[in-house]
């Protein structure tokens, strides 16, 4: 799943305004990954103004290509944000967002999810484009569960904890005491990113312990556009 959002125009994308992706750049880097075999069915989504175009010298066999807007078309976003300035998220972004964790199941395909409501221009003010002639496996065949995880609440959501590996004194390593860069004191470590992450406290005497944080909490991905 590659996914890109903000400024594009007929056949570019603009990175701060000072790089550009071209149509060529795309359709050249899909090329060498499948020649690496890097996937077997890919998705590529642009949500940008004249977002299509990027496909137009796409070739690459599976890939399924989507565009929130055709040639001279807008995409816009639905809201911004007043302290920043700037708008966070494009339309159609943030209505598959709602669609997918408010109405989909397992079965639902990519076509459901990502173009159907959107056939009219109204919803957007712009028409969703798909390129699919080069997949063998269309968007009406290709289920939102083969590149969306489970969402939040459904089975298969929650992470398996890791098991506990057990190292016995026979096969242990000696490894000398300052093998290892020296750990500030009271420092913690925290990430939000991995159930199976542990937080390590050094205590005022010198001493670590590591302990299991966020075990059991379910994560579920969002998306941000500029």
């Amino acid at each position: 799943l590659i996914y890109v959002t903000g400024h594009g125009g007929d056949q570019f994308f603009k990175f701060q305004d000072e790089e550009e992706l071209t149509a060529q750049d795309i359709a050249d880097l899909m090329d060498a990954l499948y020649a690496k075999k890097k996937f077997r069915q890919a998705l590529f989504i642009a949500d940008t103004c004249q977002a299509f175009t990027l496909f137009d010298k796409l070739t690459t066999p599976n890939v399924l290509a989507l565009g929130t807007s055709l040639k001279d078309e807008n995409a816009y976003a639905h809201h911004s944000d007043k302290d920043l300035g700037l708008a966070i998220i494009e339309r159609w972004t943030y209505a598959f967002l709602s669609g997918y964790h408010d109405r989909s199941n397992p079965q639902t395909t990519l076509h459901e999810i990502m173009v159907a409501p959107f056939a009219s221009k109204q919803a957007l003010g712009a028409h969703v484009g798909i390129k699919e002639d080069t997949s063998a496996r269309k968007f009406k065949d290709v289920k939102i569960a083969e590149f969306f995880g489970p969402k939040k609440g459904t089975a298969g959501s929650k992470r398996t904890k890791a098991p506990n590996v057990e190292i016995s004194e026979a096969s242990a390593v000696n490894v000398p005491q300052d093998t290892y860069p020296t750990l500030p004191r009271n420092l913690q470590v925290n990430t939000e990113d991995s159930l199976d992450w542990h937080v390590l406290e050094r205590s005022a005497h010198g001493e670590g312990k590591v302990s299991p944080v966020n075990e059991e909490e379910d994560y579920s991905s969002g998306s941000n556009a500029i």
